[in-house]
């Protein structure tokens, strides 16, 4: 046995020499070079494009049937100039020859350098690539249409499990693309991909290594990356994996915050091509001084309608840190240990058509918001959201008083015409939207708002909805606000709402520092309105207002007093006219009846002690200006005081002028004066009754007088006529005695 074995090795030996003889002097008379034009004329009538093959051709043969070649360059298509499709400046692969005896491909380090791809698309959309797309289409339409042919593998072939490279290394790599239609221009260079060796049937995880640099025209932007990892491939089982990923990354360019930005990006990735299932962990990103925790689960990533969920936490996150690293100016607030503490936790689900994000968490400073939002459907955009705030102080966020009352004033100046401001109606048009705010505490301008809920309901051609509901200083406010036709040139508005049983004393303090006006109070209002800006609003403003303050006061002010100090003043004498005091009510209320932005009240009046108040006049909201007659009555004179002759006597005074700045008038010399006037009048008239009794007194007098002297003159006539009667009778009767 042992001289046949010595036998066959010794044939074997003779035959693997001979092999290499035959090789040797393969490579020694055969030379590549000599194909190069048929090459040339073959890329040519396949693609319609010059190829050019400028460097050598070097063929090996042993131990390795390798390949390399210089300088290649392939024609770009006809209208894109002459800077050539595609340029490579070395290319080189092999395959070790003894493992194919054993039917197994082993591929050398697969070498290319210096690649260089010019991709366009010029102004009609066509692209330097869609005749080359044409003809290898033709070709495989001809390959479909040929007879099929059993298949040139047979049991005994290779099969994928037999094929390994040892690397491969990319050098100095480059891809442009121009597109004329959107006048952009980007550029990938500097790349270099390196990797160790792959094979299906490696147990070991593939290193692998790659960077580029990546060139934004408009705006113009750069973005360096380094990439390490490692990866592993089960092709029996269709399982793959990404270990120890790290991504570094460097943005720069005029439309980066603070014109350079650095982050990291690792994570670890497992995918089931069979499965269709995708797991993305230990996720961290980190930029800008925020770090990112992450993880992700794919599911029916093989079928149309793939899932994915997943989780996403921050580490403490100063907002201060992060604007500094953004070069954004922080702002001057109230408080200065705001903007100093910051969160995010929040688990998320997605698929083709809807995103969301599920227990989500949001802190900052003291404030922590809690919900969920979703898009629903990315078609039509449906937003929702459902969220809950415990505590929100934003006057700490405000910049300090002094300061705000500045740049308000810079802001009157520079600002102009403010009825000429248009309305935000374009991120309201085709709005989709059902979402539900809630705040359990919140202070703002100073005021304090409990259990305040925002509503906001819309959909594309239907009114976009908002209620809000709060309870506030004791009382309840309910607002409705409705705007139909966004995308309209005439939108229109509907503004509803209700002030019930709040105690404006409270409420003003806390607004404006002074409760000057004290009592519990109810305010509501029924308004519609059209346009785009502010002054379409104000102009087409109409609808009803109605107010009402119960068993209050006027605090700092006793009109009482200050009516007596003017009366005083007026007759030259002295008075005691400082301020201070108040003057109480029992009713302040009254309508406001609004037309094209003009109000008009009167029905106003207010009860006081020893004063009734009644107002009539209007304010346009346009030219935001004021024009009202306010007649206050004294029902009673103050104790101690010299007004009893103004008693009863409205008081006229007006109030003109812009709203920002009334002029307020107080007409009591007028009224004194008409006061005098009238009872000189009286005085007049009573002087004229006077005289007038004492002239009929006087003739009635005198009748009596003519009356009582033709009394007398009848009762001397009577007794003379009497008398001579009686002569007569007696002479007849001496005459009859004597017969």
């Amino acid at each position: 046995m042992a001289k046949p074995f010595k036998i066959l090795l010794v044939i074997l030996g003779l035959l693997v020499t001979l092999v290499v003889v035959a090789a040797i002097g393969l490579v020694v008379t055969f030379d590549p070079n000599d194909y190069r034009d048929d090459i040339e004329q073959v890329v040519e009538e396949a693609t319609g494009r010059d190829l050019t093959m400028s460097g050598p051709l070097s063929l090996s043969i042993f131990p390795w049937l390798g390949v390399e070649t210089e300088d290649v360059a392939l024609g770009n298509a006809e209208g894109f100039g002459n800077e050539p499709f595609a340029q490579i400046g070395y290319f080189g692969v092999s395959v070790r020859l003894l493992p194919l005896l054993e039917k197994r491909i082993e591929i050398g380090t697969v070498r290319l350098d210096g690649m260089r791809l010019n991709l366009a698309r010029d102004e009609s959309g066509t692209t330097n690539w869609d005749d080359l797309i044409e003809a290898f289409s033709s070709e495989d339409t001809e390959a479909q249409e040929a007879p099929e042919e059993p298949p040139a593998t047979t049991e005994n072939g290779f099969a994928i499990t037999d094929l390994s490279v040892e690397a491969v290394e990319i050098e100095d790599a480059a891809v442009k693309w121009i597109d004329a239609i959107a006048g952009q221009s980007i550029m990938l260079k500097d790349f270099a991909l390196s990797t160790g060796r792959i094979s299906p049937t490696a147990t070991q995880p593939v290193p692998l290594s790659m960077n580029f640099v990546v060139e934004v025209q408009e705006p113009k932007t750069t973005l360096a990356i380094d990439l390490v990892t490692k990866l592993v491939a089960d092709t029996d089982a269709s399982q793959f994996a990404v270990e120890g990923l790290n991504i570094e990354g460097t943005a720069s360019g005029d439309a980066i915050p603070a014109g350079k930005q650095q982050f990291n990006l690792s994570a670890d990735a497992n995918f089931d091509q069979e499965a269709g299932v995708l797991k993305l962990a230990d996720l961290v990103l980190q930029a800008a001084g925020v770090t990112l925790h992450g993880s992700l689960d794919g599911s029916g990533l093989n079928t149309e309608q793939p899932s994915f969920t997943g989780q996403i936490t921050s580490e403490a996150i100063n907002p201060r840190t992060v604007m500094r690293a953004l070069a954004i100016e922080l702002p001057e607030t109230e408080d200065d240990n705001v903007l100093k503490s910051a969160g995010l936790d929040a688990r998320f689900a997605a698929t083709t058509q809807s995103a969301e994000l599920r227990k989500l968490t949001v802190t900052l400073d003291d404030t922590t918001l809690t919900g969920t939002a979703a898009v629903t459907d990315f078609e039509t955009l449906a937003m929702a959201f459902n969220m809950d705030v415990d505590q929100l102080n934003l006057d700490r966020y405000l910049p300090p008083a002094g300061e705000q009352d500045e740049s308000s004033g810079e802001d009157s100046e520079s600002d102009g015409d403010i009825n000429a401001i248009e309305l935000p109606l374009d991120a309201l048009e085709g709005l989709n939207v059902d979402g539900r705010f809630a705040i359990k505490e919140l202070i703002a301008s100073g005021l304090t708002f409990n259990d305040a809920t925002l509503i906001v309901k819309g959909k594309p051609g239907q009114p976009l909805r908002q209620s809000l509901t709060a309870q506030a200083y004791g009382g309840d406010v309910k607002i409705e606000n409705r705007v139909n036709g966004a995308a309209s040139q005439a939108p229109s508005y509907r503004f509803q709402g209700s002030l019930d049983q709040l105690l404006f004393g409270d409420l003003l303090q806390d607004l404006i520092d002074k409760n000057w006006l004290q009592g519990k109070g109810l305010v509501t209002y029924d308004l519609t309105s059209q346009g785009r800006t502010v002054g379409d609003l104000r102009q087409h403003l109409s609808g009803t207002l109605k107010f009402g303050l119960s068993d209050g006061a006027i605090k700092g002010i006793d009109i009482a007093r200050v009516l007596t100090a003017a009366e005083a003043k007026l007759r030259g004498a002295s008075a005691d006219a400082e301020s201070g005091g108040e003057t109480k009510f029992n009713r302040f209320g009254g309508s406001m009846n609004i037309t094209n932005g003009v109000a008009k009240t009167t029905d106003f009046s207010a009860g006081a002690d020893n004063l009734t108040v009644s107002a009539t006049g209007s304010v346009n909201l346009v030219a935001m200006t004021l024009d009202y007659a306010v007649k206050p009555v004294l029902t009673a004179a103050p104790g101690g005081s010299k007004l009893s002759a103004l008693v009863g006597k409205p008081i006229p005074v007006t109030v003109t002028g812009p709203v920002s700045s009334p002029k307020i008038g107080i007409d009591i010399k007028g009224l004194l004066k008409a006061e005098a006037q009238q009872r000189l009048g009286e005085e007049k008239a009573e002087l004229r009754e006077k005289a007038d009794e004492e002239k009929a007194r006087l003739e009635e007098k005198v009748e009596k007088e003519k009356e009582r002297a033709r009394e007398k003159v009848r009762d001397k006539l009577g007794d003379f006529l009497n008398r001579n009667k009686s002569d007569d009778n007696a002479e007849q009767s001496t005459t009859d005695g004597g017969g």
